[in-house]
């Protein structure tokens, strides 16, 4: 495991490194179904965080002056 790319350490994986802490300022959720950290919430909690990720990313990209074509 070279990094993890969520903004802490895992638990099944204590000695992994974040992205962050390697010296990357990028912290990464990843939408899964199922997962190994499950974490309840109401489809209103995950359409919000759908939205607050969709916003990162797009603020991201736009810095980055990323485009499809690129």
């Amino acid at each position: 495991m070279l990094a993890l790319s969520g903004q802490d350490r895992s638990p099944f994986l204590p000695a992994a490194p974040t992205l962050r802490e390697q010296g990357y300022p990028l912290a990464v959720r990843e939408w899964y179904g199922f997962c190994l950290e499950i974490r309840a919430s109401s489809p209103g909690e995950l359409a919000e965080r759908f939205k607050a990720d969709a916003a990162e990313w797009r603020d991201l990209i736009r810095q980055t002056g990323y485009t499809a074509e690129s």
